[in-house]
Order: C-alpha cells, then sequence, then structure tokens
C-alpha cells in the first residue's frame, strides 16, 4: 500500500509539474550608446484559463528586490522592474494562463521609447498564454530617444505679417560635412516637404516647423538656412530662432 501511495504521489507530483510553465520578461536595447544599468517597469496582468484574474504569488528570478511575484486580482503588484539586457522569470504559472505586458511610463522614458514588445516566436504581440512545462517569452525592445528640430520665426521689436523663407537639409549618413543631402529623405516631416533630402517652406513671425525625433534618421547631421538672412524691415533686423530638443 505504502507503494501504491509512494507511485501515486510521484504521478500527481510529476502532473502538478507538467500544467505549470513560466513566464519571462526581457529587456533589450538597441544602439551601443545605451544606458544598460537602466530598470524598465512592467504591468503584467494573468488570468487563469477561464478568464478568472489570478492572486497568488509566484517565485521569480532577476528581480530588483526579493524573489516573489504577487498577483492581485490579476495584476502584478507592485509593477515589475526589469534591467536593461537582462530578464525576469516568474515560475510555477498554471498551464493555459493568458498574460498581457505593458511597460510603463517612468523617468526613464523621456530618453527611451518603446519599439515593440514581441514573444519568443519573433512575433509582435503584448499577449500570450503560458504553457505547462515551457517557459514563454515576452521581449520588449528600446531605442534611445532622439533629438527632434523645431525651428522658430522671431521679428523683433515690430509687428509684421511678411512671411520669410527657410531651407533643411537632412544630410546622408556617415555624412562628415554638410555638403551631401540624402537624397533617399522625402515625403511630409513636420509640415515640410521633402525631396532629396531638401525642404523649402516659409514662416511668418512667431511661426514654427518641428521635425519629431521619431522622424529623423538617428545620427543625421541637418542645415537651416533662412534665404532671407540679414535683411531688415524699418530698420528692424529678422532673428530666426534654431531649437534641437
Amino acid at each position: 500500500t505504502n507503494k501504491i501511495q509512494k507511485v501515486n504521489t510521484m504521478l500527481t507530483n510529476s502532473l502538478k509539474e507538467q500544467e505549470e510553465g513560466d513566464l519571462r520578461l526581457k529587456k533589450e536595447l538597441l544602439g551601443e550608446s545605451m544606458d544598460r544599468t537602466t530598470w524598465f517597469t512592467f504591468n503584467v496582468t494573468l488570468k487563469d484559463a477561464n478568464g478568472v484574474p489570478i492572486s497568488d504569488t509566484f517565485l521569480a528570478s532577476g528581480l530588483q528586490d526579493g524573489n516573489e511575484v504577487t498577483f492581485v486580482n490579476g495584476v502584478a503588484t507592485p509593477p515589475i522592474k526589469v534591467r536593461a539586457e537582462n530578464q525576469v522569470t516568474i515560475a510555477g504559472l498554471p498551464d493555459g494562463a493568458t498574460y498581457h505586458v505593458d511597460e510603463l511610463e517612468t523617468e526613464e522614458s523621456e530618453f527611451y521609447q518603446l519599439v515593440q514588445i514581441e514573444n519568443g516566436d519573433g512575433f509582435v504581440t503584448s499577449d500570450g498564454t503560458i504553457q505547462g512545462g515551457k517557459t514563454v517569452v515576452a521581449k520588449a525592445i528600446n531605442a534611445h530617444k532622439v533629438g527632434g528640430l523645431t525651428i522658430n520665426k522671431t521679428v523683433a521689436g515690430i509687428k509684421t505679417t511678411q512671411e520669410f523663407n527657410f531651407q533643411v537639409t537632412i544630410m546622408e549618413e556617415g555624412s562628415e560635412d554638410y555638403e551631401h543631402p540624402d537624397t533617399t529623405f522625402t515625403g511630409i516631416h513636420g509640415g515640410m516637404s521633402f525631396t532629396e533630402g531638401v525642404a523649402t517652406f516659409k514662416l511668418g513671425n512667431g511661426e514654427s516647423r518641428t521635425i519629431e525625433a521619431s522622424e529623423i534618421p538617428t545620427g543625421r547631421k541637418f542645415r537651416v538656412e533662412e534665404l532671407d538672412a540679414n535683411q531688415t524691415l524699418n530698420g528692424v533686423a529678422f532673428v530666426t530662432d534654431v531649437t534641437v530638443k
């Protein structure tokens, strides 16, 4: 009888292990200049196979503090922090449970932007299902935010409705000077129409144009020219401000 009970216990434990799976949160950064010591914050929700939010505590590795993750009404409490180029693994999750991962806005969001969240098979998704006996992966990929470009026009000391002509040139990749426009940079960016890396446009007093960081190829040089430079209106000089965000 004791032998039968022992076998049954072993079978029960084996089945239980097969019914559990792990969730691994990974953080990947794009670009060599990224700070690998940064911690990123994630909101993770968990529901059982019937769609009921899970409230339980699970062992975890790679955490900033401690070795457990607690879910309250299906939400990891507190949110989970993952260090850059590292991972957090939550163990012993029920087979068939579903998860959803969001990267939260924090102080780091000023410098990093989320590119995408994908699963272990490379599909872009924030959702997945726990598989018994396996580790499923949710990988969040971030890139460094680069500065945008804002051009403001100010006519100092006088009111005028006159418009002024500007030209912006985006240089080709690797250009060491300002003489080689990026001929592939075309289309509408920041309200300016670019053709082969060059856009001409008009600004009135107090007006501006902004090209967002996501619209400018990383690391590119640019040139801003006021085609009406060094002119005066009733003895008052024209002033142009260029701001790199």
